[in-house]
Protein backbone atom coordinates (compact mmCIF):
# COMPACT_ATOMS: atom_id res chain seq x y z
CA UNK A 1 0.00 0.00 0.00
CA UNK A 2 0.88 3.59 -0.88
CA UNK A 3 1.78 6.19 1.43
CA UNK A 4 -0.91 9.37 1.17
CA UNK A 5 2.17 11.86 1.06
CA UNK A 6 4.24 9.57 -1.61
CA UNK A 7 0.99 9.43 -4.17
CA UNK A 8 -0.01 13.79 -3.12
CA UNK A 9 3.64 14.27 -4.44
CA UNK A 10 3.88 12.14 -7.19
CA UNK A 11 0.77 13.85 -8.32
CA UNK A 12 2.09 17.73 -7.97
CA UNK A 13 5.79 16.02 -9.78
CA UNK A 14 3.32 15.24 -12.37
CA UNK A 15 1.63 18.57 -13.01
CA UNK A 16 4.70 20.03 -12.56
CA UNK A 17 6.18 18.31 -15.56
CA UNK A 18 3.25 19.19 -17.52
CA UNK A 19 3.16 22.75 -16.70
CA UNK A 20 6.88 22.98 -18.12
CA UNK A 21 6.12 21.29 -20.87
CA UNK A 22 2.80 23.16 -22.15
CA UNK A 23 2.58 26.04 -20.23
CA UNK A 24 0.09 25.45 -17.83
CA UNK A 25 -0.54 25.78 -14.24
CA UNK A 26 0.54 23.88 -11.24
CA UNK A 27 -1.51 22.06 -8.89
CA UNK A 28 -4.00 23.62 -5.81
CA UNK A 29 -4.58 21.55 -2.63
CA UNK A 30 -8.01 21.56 -3.95
CA UNK A 31 -7.39 19.77 -6.80
CA UNK A 32 -5.34 17.72 -5.61
CA UNK A 33 -7.68 16.27 -3.35
CA UNK A 34 -10.06 15.04 -6.45
CA UNK A 35 -6.81 13.26 -7.39
CA UNK A 36 -6.25 11.89 -4.49
CA UNK A 37 -10.37 10.77 -4.29
CA UNK A 38 -10.38 9.36 -7.81
CA UNK A 39 -7.39 7.88 -7.76
CA UNK A 40 -8.12 5.98 -4.64
CA UNK A 41 -11.62 5.28 -6.03
CA UNK A 42 -10.41 3.41 -9.46
CA UNK A 43 -7.42 1.63 -8.02
CA UNK A 44 -10.59 0.04 -5.86
CA UNK A 45 -12.41 -0.39 -8.91
CA UNK A 46 -9.41 -2.41 -10.48
CA UNK A 47 -7.86 -3.89 -8.01
CA UNK A 48 -10.15 -4.25 -4.92
CA UNK A 49 -7.90 -2.76 -2.34
CA UNK A 50 -7.02 0.30 -1.30
CA UNK A 51 -4.25 2.46 -2.89
CA UNK A 52 -3.50 4.24 0.33
CA UNK A 53 -5.04 4.22 3.93
CA UNK A 54 -6.00 7.58 4.85
CA UNK A 55 -9.16 8.17 5.63
CA UNK A 56 -11.41 9.95 2.86
CA UNK A 57 -14.35 12.72 4.03
CA UNK A 58 -17.35 14.42 2.70
CA UNK A 59 -16.53 18.25 3.13
CA UNK A 60 -18.13 20.92 1.42
CA UNK A 61 -16.19 21.15 -1.78
CA UNK A 62 -15.88 17.56 -2.32
CA UNK A 63 -13.65 14.90 -1.04
CA UNK A 64 -11.12 15.33 0.95
CA UNK A 65 -8.02 13.38 2.27
CA UNK A 66 -7.80 15.53 6.17
CA UNK A 67 -4.30 13.97 6.39
CA UNK A 68 -3.01 16.32 2.86
CA UNK A 69 -5.36 18.75 3.67
CA UNK A 70 -3.47 19.53 7.09
CA UNK A 71 0.08 18.73 5.48
CA UNK A 72 -0.51 21.46 2.38
CA UNK A 73 -3.70 24.02 4.60
CA UNK A 74 -1.12 26.91 4.74
CA UNK A 75 -0.88 27.02 1.09
CA UNK A 76 -4.44 28.23 0.51
CA UNK A 77 -5.30 28.76 -3.46
CA UNK A 78 -1.95 28.98 -4.15
CA UNK A 79 0.55 26.30 -6.40
CA UNK A 80 2.12 23.44 -4.54
CA UNK A 81 5.46 22.33 -5.44
CA UNK A 82 6.74 18.79 -5.48
CA UNK A 83 9.87 17.25 -3.35
CA UNK A 84 12.18 14.68 -5.48
CA UNK A 85 9.67 11.27 -6.42
CA UNK A 86 11.42 8.07 -4.96
CA UNK A 87 9.36 5.90 -7.61
CA UNK A 88 10.58 2.60 -6.45
CA UNK A 89 7.93 3.25 -3.43
CA UNK A 90 5.16 2.31 -5.99
CA UNK A 91 4.28 -0.89 -6.75
CA UNK A 92 3.30 -1.49 -11.09
CA UNK A 93 -0.42 -1.41 -10.04
CA UNK A 94 0.13 2.15 -8.11
CA UNK A 95 2.02 3.52 -9.91
CA UNK A 96 -0.10 2.45 -13.45
CA UNK A 97 -3.23 3.96 -11.67
CA UNK A 98 -2.23 7.68 -10.72
CA UNK A 99 -0.51 7.84 -13.98
CA UNK A 100 -3.93 7.23 -15.51
CA UNK A 101 -6.06 8.89 -13.25
CA UNK A 102 -3.47 12.14 -14.00
CA UNK A 103 -4.09 11.82 -17.95
CA UNK A 104 -8.00 11.66 -17.62
CA UNK A 105 -8.68 13.92 -14.61
CA UNK A 106 -5.67 16.20 -15.26
CA UNK A 107 -7.01 18.38 -17.80
CA UNK A 108 -9.85 19.49 -15.16
CA UNK A 109 -9.50 22.36 -13.23
CA UNK A 110 -10.33 22.28 -9.52
CA UNK A 111 -13.87 23.62 -10.46
CA UNK A 112 -14.17 20.65 -13.24
CA UNK A 113 -13.18 17.78 -10.51
CA UNK A 114 -15.56 19.50 -7.77
CA UNK A 115 -18.40 19.50 -10.05
CA UNK A 116 -17.28 15.71 -11.02
CA UNK A 117 -16.78 14.53 -7.56
CA UNK A 118 -20.40 15.88 -7.29
CA UNK A 119 -22.28 14.03 -9.40
CA UNK A 120 -25.86 12.71 -7.96
CA UNK A 121 -25.35 9.29 -6.63
CA UNK A 122 -21.46 9.58 -6.43
CA UNK A 123 -20.00 8.44 -2.95
CA UNK A 124 -19.33 11.85 -1.85
CA UNK A 125 -23.14 12.95 -2.60
CA UNK A 126 -24.41 9.69 -0.64
CA UNK A 127 -22.97 10.79 2.72
CA UNK A 128 -22.79 14.69 2.72
CA UNK A 129 -23.92 16.68 5.23
CA UNK A 130 -23.78 20.50 4.84
CA UNK A 131 -21.79 21.64 6.93
CA UNK A 132 -20.88 18.78 8.52
CA UNK A 133 -16.86 17.93 7.60
CA UNK A 134 -15.67 14.65 9.50
CA UNK A 135 -18.15 12.21 7.25
CA UNK A 136 -15.90 9.30 6.10
CA UNK A 137 -16.50 8.62 2.53
CA UNK A 138 -16.12 4.22 2.58
CA UNK A 139 -14.06 2.27 0.87
CA UNK A 140 -16.57 -0.07 -0.23
CA UNK A 141 -18.75 2.95 -1.77
CA UNK A 142 -16.08 4.25 -3.88
CA UNK A 143 -15.69 0.77 -5.16
CA UNK A 144 -19.26 -0.16 -6.00
CA UNK A 145 -19.92 3.02 -7.66
CA UNK A 146 -16.94 3.24 -9.85
CA UNK A 147 -17.20 -0.36 -10.55
CA UNK A 148 -20.44 0.43 -12.45
CA UNK A 149 -18.48 3.28 -14.60
CA UNK A 150 -16.86 3.06 -17.97
CA UNK A 151 -13.32 1.46 -17.52
CA UNK A 152 -10.75 4.31 -16.91
CA UNK A 153 -8.52 4.64 -20.10
CA UNK A 154 -5.20 2.67 -19.22
CA UNK A 155 -1.65 3.44 -20.91
CA UNK A 156 -2.40 0.85 -23.54
CA UNK A 157 -5.97 1.97 -24.67
CA UNK A 158 -4.14 5.56 -25.18
CA UNK A 159 -1.60 4.41 -27.75
CA UNK A 160 -4.28 2.65 -29.47
CA UNK A 161 -6.39 5.58 -29.89
CA UNK A 162 -3.75 7.95 -30.49
CA UNK A 163 -2.87 5.39 -33.33
CA UNK A 164 -6.44 5.42 -34.39
CA UNK A 165 -6.73 9.22 -34.48
CA UNK A 166 -3.51 9.91 -36.36
CA UNK A 167 -4.49 7.49 -38.76
CA UNK A 168 -1.41 4.70 -38.05
CA UNK A 169 -2.03 1.58 -38.95
CA UNK A 170 -0.23 0.32 -35.53
CA UNK A 171 -3.56 0.22 -33.86
CA UNK A 172 -3.33 -2.69 -31.61
CA UNK A 173 0.58 -3.10 -30.41
CA UNK A 174 0.94 -6.59 -28.00
CA UNK A 175 0.81 -5.79 -24.40
CA UNK A 176 3.96 -7.15 -21.95
CA UNK A 177 3.32 -8.34 -19.00
CA UNK A 178 3.96 -5.16 -17.32
CA UNK A 179 0.85 -3.78 -19.18
CA UNK A 180 3.34 -1.94 -21.77
CA UNK A 181 3.29 -1.63 -25.62
CA UNK A 182 5.22 -3.68 -27.23
CA UNK A 183 6.25 -2.51 -30.51
CA UNK A 184 8.07 -3.82 -33.85
CA UNK A 185 11.52 -2.42 -34.10
CA UNK A 186 10.21 -1.19 -37.52
CA UNK A 187 8.73 1.44 -35.45
CA UNK A 188 10.79 2.42 -33.19
CA UNK A 189 11.46 6.00 -35.24
CA UNK A 190 7.82 7.07 -34.85
CA UNK A 191 6.71 5.41 -31.49
CA UNK A 192 9.63 5.53 -28.96
CA UNK A 193 11.50 2.24 -27.88
CA UNK A 194 8.73 0.93 -25.81
CA UNK A 195 9.31 -2.71 -24.57
CA UNK A 196 8.64 -4.85 -21.28
CA UNK A 197 11.52 -3.50 -19.04
CA UNK A 198 9.77 0.61 -19.90
CA UNK A 199 7.30 2.08 -17.12
CA UNK A 200 4.22 3.10 -17.69
CA UNK A 201 5.49 6.80 -17.57
CA UNK A 202 7.14 5.69 -21.26
CA UNK A 203 3.67 5.51 -22.94
CA UNK A 204 1.98 8.47 -21.12
CA UNK A 205 4.61 10.81 -22.12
Amino acid sequence: MADVMAVANLFLHLAEEQANEMNGDLMTDLKLQKMLYFAQCWFLARHGKLLFNSRIEAWNHGPVVPDVYEAYKTYGCNPLHAAPVNYDQFTTDEFSTILDVFAYYGKYSASGLRELSHKSGSPWAAVYVPGVKHIEITAESMKDYFKKQDPLETAADRIRRFAKESGRDIITPAISAKGNPILPADDDEDWGDWDDDQTVESVVG
